[in-house]
């Protein structure tokens, strides 16, 4: 039995951020310095933090759980939806005010994944994803918000590899290059 499932979530689509390393006083050349050693953690902190983490409890509360997590190959189809400022008539979202395309979906997938959450875990983990298709678009009557929908791919409905095109013979690798050539280079000095 194939388990697909579709939900709205209501509210502005929140970017992922990008992982910084932060060092604590002290750490820089020696991690055992005072301080402590440095860590990783998301770029963004307070209010858009904030704005991120109800972002993702919203995507994850919204979210039709299967009985248990999909344990094999998903697809997520994800449409996106911004409010348009009366000053731009561009048909499409392709202004800066509009979320990062791929960090937009970076969100929406962490989130069915989350480990540890009861609810809104779709899959074990975000490297299931086979195929996926993401839109952006100026909300409608709705409002701004994203429509998702997950489904666990059966084997037949996975899709072939094209054939590949003849690749051209492997080329050597660099460092065997240089080997030959120093081994040719002292070759010269011997008697």
């Amino acid at each position: 039995m194939k388990f697909c499932s579709s939900f709205w979530v209501e509210g502005r689509p929140r970017q992922k951020g990008n992982l910084i390393a932060v060092c604590p006083r002290g750490c820089p050349g020696n991690i055992n310095a005072k301080g402590g050693r440095p860590f990783v953690t998301e770029s963004f902190r307070g209010d858009a933090g904030k704005r991120l983490r109800r972002w993702l409890d919203d995507v994850r509360s919204f979210a039709r759980n299967p009985p248990r997590p999909i344990a094999r190959a998903v697809s997520l189809d994800v449409w996106f939806y911004f409010a348009q400022p009366a000053s731009n008539r561009d048909p499409y979202p392709t202004t800066r005010s509009v979320a990062d395309f791929d960090k937009l979906v970076r969100s929406v997938a962490d989130a069915l994944s989350s480990a540890g959450k009861q609810t809104g875990r779709m899959y074990l983990d975000d490297a299931q994803i086979v195929d996926a298709s993401q839109h952006v678009r100026w909300a409608d009557e709705r409002g701004e918000g994203a429509l998702i929908e997950v489904c666990a791919l059966e084997e037949e409905q996975l899709p072939l590899l094209p054939d590949a095109p003849d690749r051209p013979a492997r080329l050597p690798h660099a460092n065997a290059a240089k080997r030959a050539h120093k081994r040719v280079k002292e070759s010269r000095f011997k008697f």
